[in-house]
């Protein structure tokens, strides 16, 4: 099976989390800094106009370093995370390179990844650690943090299908 496809910085954001479900502690992590940190940053802000609505100054005072950090914590994250994803992203292609196409080539034996006009990746199944794959991402694991992702929409009905087979015959114990 030979494919070529676009990685677009969608499809490479639901890589990362597809890729970020597969792991409990990855999960764990994330929800922390997506659900925890934002949670407590605006029960804390609440508590702090609460005690401002009952005249209580103290507990205001008290309150408002917590609060400033919260809040901070929890928008830094998130400005953060979306400034190292495109980061991320343009690193994936050399610079001044405008064409993003991928190509991808497999069979029983290996797996060939190339980025026409600048490089190749030859991978047997043996080193394929892992497989996952959503309605958007396939990805195949060469480490447990490093794959090749291919868009699930460049993938015809046929090629999903030979991919799962291949899987199937070429992976049997591993994790699918």
């Amino acid at each position: 099976m030979k494919l070529t496809y676009t990685l677009t910085l969608d499809d490479y954001r639901a890589s990362l989390r597809l890729h970020k479900r597969q792991n409990l502690g990855r999960r764990i992590h994330f929800f922390i800094y997506d659900v925890l940190f934002p949670s407590f940053a605006v029960v804390a802000i609440m508590g702090t106009i609460g005690a401002y609505a009952f005249g209580q100054p103290d507990l205001v005072d008290d309150l408002l370093v917590p609060d400033v950090a919260l809040v901070t914590i929890s928008v830094f994250v998130q400005l953060l995370r979306s400034y190292r994803i495109r980061k991320l992203y343009k690193q994936l292609f050399p610079p001044g390179r405008i064409d993003r196409n991928w190509s991808i080539e497999m069979d029983d034996e290996r797996i060939l990844s190339t980025v026409p006009g600048v490089g190749e990746g030859k991978y047997f199944w043996t080193g394929i650690q892992a497989f996952a794959q959503n309605e958007k991402i396939t990805m195949l694991y060469i480490t447990e943090s490093q794959y090749l992702a291919v868009p699930t929409c460049a993938l015809s009905e046929e090629q999903r299908t030979e991919l799962n087979d291949l899987v199937a015959r070429n992976m049997p114990r591993k994790q699918k």
